[in-house]
Parts: structure tokens; C-alpha cells; sequence
């Protein structure tokens, strides 16, 4: 199919339209072209793609837009471990702009090694501010480019033709040796991060359009692929009780996060225990507005509930971290990982399958190498019938540097650890909504 008629045929089809211990093995509307002006950089809109909010996307069809190579799926969690040069501001992103998923992948050309990424976002209006957020923290030295140890230096703009809108990055790497050439674009809802890593002073605006238009090709194709018919369900209310331990050379340090998710609304107890002290945050996430109260004593009266602004990253960060398991498998990196059943078992009040997969693929659902780490342990269970999550396990023994994308930024740099997650979901489908919202901050 040519691009044209690819995105004729999209228009009309948007027109038409008891338990186990951790790691244990189991026993829309069209939307109008976007094109608000920006100091930060210049936009273009060569055609006008509409919005794709309506049909499901999953991270199977985000790889599928991707032009080669082995895909990551990285979930918000592993997003906002891997920022780390400004870990609260992605978490403040993640939220703010609702990212859903995103793939990765890197690839090698005739003109050097790519780097791709693609992130799913709620709506083509979040799509916009996350490109402008993106580029801005390039630019500003405070994230962006193919990866976090891989920092700006320094980026300048060109214009470039991709996408809905674009933005072209010529890149200078901290290491002085290398750069990239980059573009930022959009196609709907999606935000795709395109770069070709270089020796300096070299120009390659020319092979990244190719590169750029080829996945813009491959995106086009998927989103209007006919797929398979399938039954949307709507992502049932829940509980959950999840607990991260981390047994390090001469202390233990704890992490418990309990709530109820109904959609993008949230409340959540998180209580950490550490050398510091007990602490415990009990925070509401309703429409998007975070409100919380914390042990400061400094609120007047005591325990009243506070509105979290722009600067309450690590509150946003706790927002972020108390929905870091996705409920829907795909969007957990589990998918692929369903392929061997090991048992049945009722596990948390519902029917489920249980699965026991290779300790290494662990670092997949992780987004990390896990490079000298030991996988002790790592299991989950699927609600029968369903793709629902109700409960996964894993426990791993490395430095806390590779383990970083399960842990607390600031416990990256406890050395050798042991870390044990439990993650357990209750009450499926049987909690309401209107309850697991109401109130402001107090968790039950």
C-alpha cells in the first residue's frame, strides 16, 4: 500500500469507527492538526493524521512499527529508573502526559548505529506536549537522547519533514567523541525518537529522513492493518498490595504501596522504612490532580490533605511508582512470556495461570541487562481467562546499580544487594469504582 492511500484508508477506518512466595514457581474523535507555536523549536505539519485514541494499541504493535532489531518493551516504571539524570521530572511526565507504554530498539545502518524509540500516549494532545517536553530536556541538558549515560553536551535544531510535527536535534554526546542526529516527530498519539549515533562533526540529516519516513511507513501500516477482532474489555477496578525488599550488606530496607486503581484514578498508601526512618505518604491521584498528606509536622492542622504543584516531584514520583505494574499483561512485558503454562491454582479470590519463565527473561520485563546479577526466583499468574495480572514475583541478588529500575533512585548506590517484589492484585472487578475514588487521601 503507497502512503497516500495508507492514510486515506486510516482516515475512513477513524471515521467508521492462596499464593505463592515471591519468584516461587506456581504450584475519539478526529483531532485537528496541532501547531501551536514554540520558541523551543520550529513545527511543521505536512499532513494531517487523525488521532487513533479510539483503537486499542499494545506494545505487540508499537514493536511492529519498529524497522529492525530486537524490541524492549519499557513500561513507565523502567521509563522514569532509566532517567537518570532528572528521575522526578520523568516521573512528573509519565503522569502529566500520560504515557501508556513505549518500545525500543537499536539497529545497525550503512551511516552507523540507530536508536528508535516509540511512546504511546492517552490522546494526540499529550502526544504534542510530551515532544515538546522531550526536546526541551534535551536541550536543556536534562534527559533525552538514545539513553541515559549517553547525555546532551550541547544540541542545536534543523527542520526536518516527518510525522504530524517534527523536531531535528543535531546532538553533541558528553563524550566529545560522538553525536547524534535526531528527530522528535508525532503520528497521532504515538511520539517517535529517531537517531543516528556518529563520529562529531559529521552531517547525516539526510540518511535520518530515510530512516525517519521508513518508520512513519511501518507506523502508518500497523495502524491501518485490519486486526484481528477482539473483544474490548474495560480495565476492571482493584486492590493492590505490593512490597519491595531490599537486604543490603548490614541493613534492610522496606517499600509498601497499598491502594485501589479504577482507570487513571488512584489512592495509595506508600510507607518506606530505611535507616532514615518509617514514613508514610498517603496520596490520591482523581482527574489527574494529586493530592496528599505525609508525617510533616509543618502542615496546619496535622494530616491535611495538600494539592501536589509542578515542584512536589517526589510525590509525583510516589504517584508514578504506586502504578508501576501495569494490570493488562502486554503493557507489563509479561505477554510474551504466557507461552508455557505451569499450573492452576486460585490464587487472591479468582481462578489464574500460573508461569514460570526463564530467570533471564526477567531482565526484559525489567529493561535492564541484569550484567552480573542472580535471578533466584521469578513467577506470575494471569486471571483465567483474561489478561489481568493478579500477582508476580521475583527475587534477584546484584549490584543495586543494575537492579536500579526495580528500586528508589536514591538506593541505587547500596552495592551488592538482594532484592525480593511482590506485587498482588484483589478484589478484580469486584471493587467500585465510585469507592476506590471517593474521599481525598485516606488509603483503608
Amino acid at each position: 500500500m503507497s502512503f497516500a492511500a495508507a492514510l486515506v484508508a486510516l482516515a475512513a477506518s477513524a471515521c467508521a469507527t492462596g499464593s505463592t512466595a515471591p519468584g516461587e514457581a506456581p504450584g475519539s474523535a478526529d483531532v485537528a492538526p496541532i501547531t501551536t507555536p514554540t520558541t523551543a523549536a520550529a513545527l511543521v505539519a505536512p499532513f494531517v493524521l487523525p488521532d487513533t485514541t479510539a483503537r486499542p494499541l499494545t506494545s505487540v504493535d508499537l514493536a511492529a512499527m519498529l524497522p529492525g532489531g530486537d524490541a524492549v518493551v519499557v513500561a513507565n516504571a523502567d521509563l522514569i529508573t532509566r532517567s537518570l539524570a532528572d528521575t522526578d521530572d520523568a516521573a512528573a511526565d509519565v503522569l502529566g502526559y500520560r504515557r501508556e507504554v513505549g518500545v525500543m530498539t537499536s539497529i545497525g545502518t550503512e551511516s552507523g548505529t540507530a536508536y528508535i524509540w516509540i511512546d504511546l500516549l492517552a490522546d494526540a494532545d499529550s502526544a504534542h506536549g510530551y515532544l515538546l517536553d522531550t526536546a526541551g530536556d534535551i536541550i536543556k541538558r536534562t534527559g533525552g537522547t538514545h539513553a541515559p549515560e549517553a547525555a546532551a553536551r550541547v544540541a542545536t535544531e534543523f527542520p526536518i519533514l516527518v510525522g504530524e510535527e517534527s523536531i531535528g536535534l543535531q546532538i553533541d554526546l558528553e563524550s566529545g567523541a560522538m553525536s547524534e542526529t535526531a528527530v522528535l516527530f508525532r503520528l497521532g498519539r504515538l511520539v517517535v525518537y529517531a537517531a543516528l549515533e556518529h563520529p562529531a562533526d559529521t552531517d547525516l540529516r539526510v540518511p535520518l529522513q530515510y530512516l525517519a519516513e521508513g518508520i512513519q511507513e511501518r507506523a502508518i501500516a500497523t495502524l491501518t492493518s485490519t486486526p484481528a477482532p477482539i473483544e474490548v474489555v474495560e480495565q476492571p477496578a482493584y486492590r493492590f498490595e505490593t512490597t519491595i525488599t531490599v537486604e543490603a550488606a548490614a541493613e534492610t530496607r522496606l517499600i509498601e504501596r497499598t491502594g485501589f486503581i479504577a482507570g487513571t484514578d488512584l489512592r495509595c498508601r506508600v510507607r518506606t522504612v530505611a535507616p532514615a526512618g518509617d514514613a508514610t505518604v498517603d496520596l490520591a491521584v482523581v482527574g489527574g490532580v494529586i493530592t496528599y498528606t505525609d508525617d510533616d509536622a509543618s502542615a496546619s492542622p496535622t494530616g491535611t490533605p495538600r494539592t501536589a504543584g509542578a515542584g512536589d516531584l517526589a510525590v509525583r514520583s510516589m504517584a508514578a511508582g504506586c502504578a508501576s505494574w501495569p494490570l493488562d499483561a502486554a503493557a507489563a512485558g509479561l505477554e510474551a512470556l504466557m507461552g508455557t503454562t505451569s499450573t492452576r491454582h486460585r490464587i487472591n479470590d479468582v481462578d489464574a495461570v500460573g508461569f514460570s519463565p526463564d530467570p533471564a527473561t526477567l531482565g526484559l520485563v525489567l529493561g535492564s541487562t541484569l550484567e552480573g546479577a542472580v535471578v533466584d526466583g521469578f513467577s506470575f499468574w494471569v486471571a483465567e481467562g483474561t489478561s489481568w495480572v493478579v500477582e508476580i514475583g521475583f527475587s534477584v541478588t546484584g549490584d543495586a546499580a543494575v537492579l536500579a529500575a526495580a528500586l528508589p533512585p536514591e538506593w541505587s548506590t547500596l552495592g551488592t544487594i538482594r532484592l525480593v517484589v511482590r506485587h498482588r492484585v484483589f478484589d478484580l472487578g469486584t471493587t467500585d469504582p465510585a469507592v476506590v475514588t471517593a474521599g481525598v487521601t485516606t488509603v483503608p
